[in-house]
């Protein structure tokens, strides 16, 4: 996007134009901006009016922005379409220099990737991505989360940062964050277990909630093949785990009641 390759006056209109090939293709999102957003803004900027357009030479049917390999320049006056041109060269000179920074900061950057439960994803991110804003503001990084679910049920959540002081910072603040969240976990168990660890009317599970934290929840899962519980911390699992433990490992009970000594001929 540097030099003019013609300067013409339409006979249409009286309109001056001016063709510049494309170098880098991959700026003409960033010059077009979105719905010609940066476009307007040049003009703006201008005591006189102009248009730009970006096209395909090759190929008028294609509309892509990426494909496109020339620029069109049109204005009313001669020196509107210099001010246009001069606009638009230091305009593409600003992009390329800002990619310039992208490319070099990225090479420098340092990384690395934290766990986190699957069924925390969307507080994590918060709505259309506010809570992941929030933290990349005020950690000065780069955060995403990914989609795939490991075994474990965990997901990725990939950090980038300028230098390792950053990225410190940064593991501790989220590490922080993430322990407010509740903890999930499944305990896998035997079909056969399912009511002895429920009990009469989910009796066991009520006296097991009981006997720990707050906001603590046992619930049957058949799609995980056990119970999936959610606790505060990762203290409160571990001790509901055990007392489930301790329910199975319980003997089971005879309850012994008159009905067993009824004389059946006396009763007929």
């Amino acid at each position: 996007m540097s030099s003019i390759s013609s300067t013409t006056q339409s006979t249409n209109n009286g309109c001056f134009f001016a063709t510049l090939p494309i170098k880098y293709p991959e700026l003409n999102g960033a010059l077009l901006g979105r719905n010609g957003s940066e476009i307007k803004k040049l003009n703006e900027s201008s005591e006189y009016s102009f248009r730009i357009k970006l096209y395909n030479d090759n190929d008028s049917t294609d509309k892509k922005l990426f494909n496109c390999t020339h620029i069109r320049v049109d204005s009313y006056s001669e020196d509107g379409l210099r001010d246009a041109i001069k606009i638009l060269r230091e305009r593409i000179a600003i992009l390329k220099e800002n990619r310039r920074k992208r490319v070099l900061q990225k090479e420098n950057e340092v990384n690395m990737v934290l766990k986190m439960n699957v069924n925390n994803k969307s507080m994590f991110i918060g709505k259309m991505g506010s809570n992941v804003k929030k933290l990349e503001n005020d950690t000065s990084s780069r955060i995403n989360v990914g989609n795939e679910v490991d075994e474990d049920g965990s997901v990725d959540i990939n950090i980038r940062c300028e230098n390792q002081d950053t990225l410190d910072k940064t593991i501790e603040h989220l590490k922080k964050h993430i322990s407010a969240f509740p903890v999930f976990h499944t305990m896998k168990v035997d079909s056969k277990n399912i009511s002895k660890i429920i009990g009469v009317g989910g009796s066991n599970i009520k006296n097991i909630i009981g006997k720990v934290a707050d906001n603590t929840y046992i619930s049957y899962k058949k799609e995980l093949n056990g119970f999936q519980i959610i606790a505060k911390d990762k203290y409160t699992v571990e001790t509901v785990v055990e007392l489930i433990n301790d329910q199975l490992q319980e003997k089971e009970k005879t309850l012994i009641t008159e009905d067993l000594f009824w004389d059946s001929e006396e009763e007929a």
